[in-house]
């Protein structure tokens, strides 16, 4: 998805998988909502990919946002194809503009994305974005924001979600 950009190729994987009659029924679920998640996506007009900062922005803020309020839940993974396509906008505008008035902004996507996306317990990448993203922003209220993703990725990882000990 993130690569290749193309919803009928992700639409027959996600068939596929839909088709195996054994599973978890709340894995199920989340590949449905992948499958309207990829309609969506296949009804959407195509697409030039952006030449610009602005438009990598915007198409990796309304991705972004889609994908926040398609989740019921912080770790629900029904909005997995949002991030997937977030992240590429994201990519695509750092890649134009790596030090672009919207770099802080899309290294915090980034890191909320990778955070949903990756392992939690395995992969530093959202605490990487997080970090940057202060870095790039220091002593403004995004920075804050990142500095709070941040801290609470970092305790998430050291408690493993349940607390901690003591």
């Amino acid at each position: 998805m993130r690569v290749k950009r193309d919803p009928a190729r992700a639409g027959a994987l996600v068939d596929k998988v839909l088709a195996v009659d054994s599973g978890l029924q709340f894995f199920r679920s989340e590949v449905r909502a992948w499958k309207e998640s990829i309609q969506l996506w296949q009804n959407e007009r195509k697409k030039k990919p952006a030449t610009t900062e602005e438009q990598a922005f915007a198409e990796a803020k309304q991705l972004s946002t889609a994908a926040r309020l398609k989740q019921q839940y912080p770790l629900d993974h029904s909005a997995d194809i949002l991030y997937l396509r977030a992240s590429a906008a994201v990519h695509e505008l750092l890649s134009l503009a790596p030090n672009g008035k919207h770099a802080s902004e899309a290294m915090l996507i980034a890191g909320n994305a990778y955070r949903l996306l990756g392992e939690p317990l395995v992969t530093l990448l959202p605490e990487m974005y997080f970090e940057a993203c202060v870095r790039n922003s220091p002593h403004t209220s995004l920075a804050r924001q990142c500095f709070e993703r941040f801290e609470e990725s970092v305790y998430f990882g050291y408690s493993g979600g349940g607390g901690t000990c003591g």
